[in-house]
């Protein structure tokens, strides 16, 4: 029996991290909307730092604004500047016009307990989160593990590699998270966190060269959301999936991509594999076996140019059990 995870049914193309004049970026709600919508992204998350706005007012039949803000924890005032410690999540509302957040006190850097209760807290009043750029913020493993409740987690910030020169892969913290973490499901985000120093038709901007590709049956608010939480996404900086099958059967995962350079298969432990292409040659297709020890397993993609696309974690016991 296979089940499909990736289908070349409608897949809407957005950004989950961006800033406006509302904070720090440059340019306003307005016209980073245009600037992406004239770009075919379908939605946008507008997520200013530390102050929740709703932008329904910004709605279209052919783009959707997810309201959102980012949620600074910050021990850079106790170390001198970029070198200190941070905590960064976004907070998505699940529902358009939701209504006026009653953001919790901040807590301290180190109380985890209290960083997750915070969590918590703004998730209870229909919000999902997103913990951003862990290499940018200079945490580890004994930073990012304890946290509990997060839907999401960015494996590339474009901002950060375009902008500040980070090398921003961040998958091998989603595979400590899966591994010894306590989020799941956890899915993985690729995202601009766009300022837009640079504006959207210079060569240097910060704007798309990370979005997230949801599956959806309509363009609305509802539906998006419902995909992103559900984790019927995969994310990208340039390669496209366009089939993705588990034949539960046969115990096998079939990708089918746009020519690529290699598909590569991730699981649990070390064991893995890969599809790579000839030099001069691409590659579309792949089928890799599943072990029944392998717990889970994703999938990445990457094209010539060195840039990836991710599939979220697919976690054999749900894939079997169904």
């Amino acid at each position: 029996m296979k089940q499909v995870l990736i289908s070349e049914r409608n897949r809407y193309k957005g950004n989950l991290h961006c800033h406006t004049t509302l904070s720090d970026g440059r340019l306003t709600p307005e016209e980073i909307c245009e600037a992406y919508r004239a770009r075919g992204y379908a939605f946008l998350a507008l997520s200013d730092h530390d102050t929740y706005y709703e932008h329904d007012d910004l709605q279209r039949k052919d783009f959707v604004v997810l309201n959102a803000y980012e949620q600074c924890i910050d021990r850079a005032q106790r170390e001198p500047f970029g070198q200190g410690k941070c905590y960064h999540f976004n907070f998505f509302a699940k529902t358009p016009a939701h209504h006026e957040l009653n953001i919790p006190p901040v807590p301290d850097y180190e109380d985890k307990a209290g960083i997750n209760r915070m969590i918590a807290d703004i998730k209870a009043q229909d919000f999902l989160c997103s913990y951003n750029h862990p290499y940018w913020s200079l945490q580890n493993f004994e930073d990012y593990t304890p946290l509990e409740g997060v839907d999401f987690l960015e494996v590339f910030n474009y901002g950060c590699y375009i902008g500040d020169g980070l090398h921003e892969n961040q998958i091998n913290v989603y595979d400590d998270m899966l591994r010894w973490g306590h989020c799941k499901p956890l899915f993985c985000t690729m995202t601009d966190d766009n300022h837009n120093v640079y504006p959207p038709d210079d060569y240097r901007t910060d704007s798309f060269g990370g979005w997230v590709m949801a599956g959806a049956d309509e363009l609305s608010y509802e539906a998006i959301i419902a995909s992103l939480e559900a984790g019927d996404f995969y994310c990208s900086s340039g390669p496209v999936i366009t089939y993705l099958a588990v034949d539960t059967a046969e115990k096998t995962v079939e990708v089918r991509t746009e020519p690529a350079k290699s598909i590569s298969l991730s699981t649990m432990g070390r064991r893995g594999d890969r599809t790579e292409a000839e030099p001069g040659k691409t590659v579309d297709h792949a089928v890799f076996s599943l072990r029944d020890n392998d717990c889970f397993f994703r999938i990445e993609v990457t094209d010539a140019d060195g840039r990836r696309a991710d599939t979220n974690a697919y976690f054999l016991d749900d894939l079997f059990n169904k």
